[in-house]
C-alpha cells in the first residue's frame, strides 16, 4: 500500500499535469476532424475524381515532409524542454534561429512545386493526374507553412502553455467550419476552393507562430 508521502507526491504530480488530458485530448480530436473536413467537402461538391486528385497531391506533398517534421519536432522538443528548465532566457533565440532555418530550407521546394508541380506530376504519374499537379502547386504553401511551424510547436507542449495550443486548435476548427459553410453556398471551382483553403491555413498558422513567440516571451518574464 502507498504511504501518505507517496500519495501526496502522486497527487501533486497529477495536479501539475492535469492540463494535458484537459486540453491535449480535445485538441487532438479537433485537429483530426479538421484534417478530414476538406475531403468531405470536396467529395460532396466536386465528386470522387476531384477527391482522388486532391488526395494524391496532398499525400505526395505531406508524406516526406511530415516524416521530417515529426522527427524535427522530437529533437527540438527535447531542446525546448531543457532550455525551459535550465536557461529560459535563451529559448526565444533558439526558436527564432530554428524558424529561419526551417523557412529558408523550405523555400526552394516551394518554388519548385509552385512552378513545376503540374509538369512533374504529368511526368511521374501521367497526364491523367494533371489536376493533382495543379493542386500541388497551390497546396505546397499550406504544407510548407505547417512544416515550418510544427517543429516549433514544442513550446505549446510545455505544461504552462498547453492550453494555448488548444485555444488555437479550437480557433482553427471554428474558422474552418465557417469558411466551408460560406463556400458551400458559392458556385466555385475546385481551384478557387483550394485558394480559399490555403489562405485560411496561411493566416491561421501565422497566428499559431505568433502564439508560439508570445508563449516564449511569457516564459522569459
Amino acid at each position: 500500500p502507498l504511504n501518505f508521502s507517496k500519495k501526496n507526491r502522486i497527487s501533486s504530480v497529477a495536479k501539475s499535469y492535469k492540463k494535458f488530458p484537459l486540453y491535449s485530448a480535445p485538441g487532438g480530436l479537433l485537429n483530426t476532424i479538421a484534417n478530414e473536413m476538406p475531403l468531405f467537402f470536396i467529395l460532396n461538391f466536386f465528386g470522387s475524381s476531384v477527391v482522388g486528385a486532391y488526395g494524391l497531391a496532398i499525400r505526395i506533398l505531406n508524406i516526406p515532409l511530415s516524416l521530417i517534421s515529426n522527427s524535427m519536432y522530437q529533437v527540438l522538443f527535447r531542446e525546448i524542454s531543457a532550455l525551459d528548465r535550465k536557461n529560459p532566457d535563451l529559448l526565444k533565440k533558439f526558436i527564432t534561429k530554428n524558424f529561419f532555418i526551417l523557412f529558408l530550407s523550405t523555400l526552394p521546394l516551394v518554388f519548385i512545386i509552385f512552378f513545376l508541380g503540374e509538369p512533374l506530376f504529368n511526368f511521374i504519374f501521367g497526364k491523367e493526374w494533371s489536376l493533382s499537379g495543379q493542386f500541388s502547386s497551390l497546396l505546397i504553401f499550406s504544407v510548407a507553412i505547417k512544416f515550418i511551424i510544427y517543429p516549433l510547436d514544442g513550446v505549446l507542449s510545455l505544461e504552462r502553455n498547453v492550453n494555448k495550443g488548444f485555444y488555437w486548435q479550437f480557433l482553427y476548427f471554428i474558422t474552418l467550419i465557417t469558411l466551408l459553410g460560406f463556400l458551400s453556398i458559392k458556385n466555385i471551382s475546385p481551384i478557387v476552393f483550394l485558394k480559399y483553403l490555403i489562405i485560411h491555413d496561411v493566416i491561421l498558422y501565422t497566428i499559431h507562430l505568433f502564439i508560439i513567440f508570445f508563449s516564449v516571451r511569457r516564459i522569459n518574464q
